[in-house]
């Protein structure tokens, strides 16, 4: 018997949104995320990345799924935990990506607006969906030209289950998570939307390693590497802080034995009067 494809490991993933058998999906997706017409997405998208998961690949490649449509540079990421390291090195990414399409070939500004979609399958946030625009120190719009999508399927997983209606967009993102539930419920899920329905029948049609052409236990495995570091550093950081607030309670301590008004210290070592007082 088949397992049923996870499409939110990182290959699957990368299968469901470059392979073209999925096209229609690919193409409903993007033309409802962008709200253009779908001719329009069809006739013009193409992919930036070069990486394409080959049916004999055994290694996980971390590039990411990036489409360009006419004005619209659209990063792609599917993110099964949430760690700090992830969200700085997406921006990060953002950023590099944004600054090589910038220019036009002819120096000219391409006026590009580059987005960055995580597609999240953690945790069950109120909204399925945010929009974020990066924003410097003063709160005002670092560019124009970038903007951050958090896309919640486990929440629209969620209130499916719960029988709220989902839009058509959450809905058809919300099928990565609900692609390894039992054939019934996705048969259920899929029911009325026909390019849900076809992508379905394309998924059905495949063998579990032409899609998994990885350990799934090695991407959990890296995961949690991800997690654990996360957790050391959080560790260590709170070890310096701890030791800071020790090294001014020292100072604060010694400046007050020799005589130093509460004042001039709270001044220096930022401490309260009366948690100095209290030394």
């Amino acid at each position: 018997m088949t397992e049923e494809i996870d499409f939110t490991l990182d290959s699957a993933f990368k299968y469901l949104f470059k392979n073209p058998e999925f096209r229609n999906y690919q193409i409903a997706v993007l033309s409802d995320l962008l709200k253009l017409d779908y001719d329009y997405v069809k006739e013009n998208m193409q992919y930036l990345d070069t990486e394409f998961v080959p049916n004999n690949n055994l290694e996980i490649k971390r590039s990411d799924c990036i489409i360009e449509i006419g004005k619209y540079v659209v990063i792609l990421e599917m993110n099964r935990q949430n760690y700090r390291s992830l969200k700085a090195s997406k921006l990060r990414y953002l950023a590099e990506v944004y600054n090589n399409v910038y220019f036009n070939k002819d120096g000219s500004e391409s006026k590009k607006e580059v987005i960055l979609v995580n597609i999240n399958a953690f945790g069950n946030r109120r909204k399925s969906s945010d929009e974020f625009l990066l924003q410097n120190k003063d709160y005002e719009e670092y560019s124009p030209g970038m903007k951050v999508l958090e896309i919640n399927i486990a929440s629209s997983k969620k209130n499916w289950y719960n029988k709220i209606t989902l839009s058509k967009l959450e809905k058809r993102f919300a099928y990565i998570i609900m692609s390894k539930e039992p054939q019934e419920i996705i048969d259920e899920y899929v029911k009325g939307d026909e390019t849900l329905m076809e992508a379905e029948r394309i998924k059905t049609k495949l063998k579990q390693p032409l899609v998994l052409n990885l350990d799934p236990e090695k991407e959990r495995e890296y995961e949690m590497n991800c997690i654990k570091e996360d957790a050391r550093k959080a560790g260590l950081a709170k070890g310096m802080a701890q030791g800071r607030a020790e090294e001014k309670k020292a100072i604060a301590t010694n400046m007050k034995e020799n005589g130093i008004a509460l004042d001039l210290i709270s001044k220096i070592t930022g401490l309260s009067k009366k948690q100095i007082s209290l030394l």
